[in-house]
């Protein structure tokens, strides 16, 4: 699957996925929040995540499917249904988020991560102090590249890896 990261005019960012079998996703993503969707993509390539965000979308589900109300989601998209990789996908990326908006590295993070994956109720993931590193290392690389892009432009990127 392609993904394309697009800066918008006006603040109206885009993230469009094109899938190899010709479908495709696409969101226009709120002021601010294309940092996140780029930390997810960071967090689930570093890791190797292949049934989080990316990896449902790449499975067929849209973007605005994660929008819906609890009502309207499809099933694995809800709660408990939903893929382990993508619970803790959504926490590591929180916490890295944190970070960068913080400017600086959160201490504990590891623990920080673990504390909130168990309080929701689930198992932490395996991650090491290399996992942490390689995270940060292309955080810092693909977000440079998004700092830097003119608006009307795009960076693209694959899933898999």
């Amino acid at each position: 699957m392609k993904i394309l990261f697009k800066k918008g005019k006006n603040k109206e960012d885009v993230l469009h996925c094109c899938r190899p079998d010709g479908t495709d996703t696409w969101a226009k993503i709120a002021d601010g929040m294309m940092v996140h969707e780029l930390i997810h993509w960071t967090v689930e390539k570093e890791l190797d995540y292949h049934n989080a965000f990316y990896g449902l979308l790449a499975k067929g589900y849209d973007i605005t499917d994660f929008e819906r109300s609890s009502a309207s989601k499809p099933l694995e998209l809800k709660g408990r249904h939903l893929p382990a990789e993508a619970i803790w996908s959504e926490h590591i990326v929180h916490m890295f988020t944190l970070e960068f908006f913080e400017g600086s590295e959160l201490e504990n993070i590891s623990t920080q991560i673990d504390s909130n994956i168990r309080s929701s109720g689930h198992d932490r993931p395996v991650i090491s102090q290399s996992d942490l590193d390689n995270i940060r290392k292309t955080m810092q690389a693909i977000l440079s590249e998004w700092n830097v892009l003119p608006a009307g432009h795009e960076i693209h990127r694959k899933f898999p890896w």
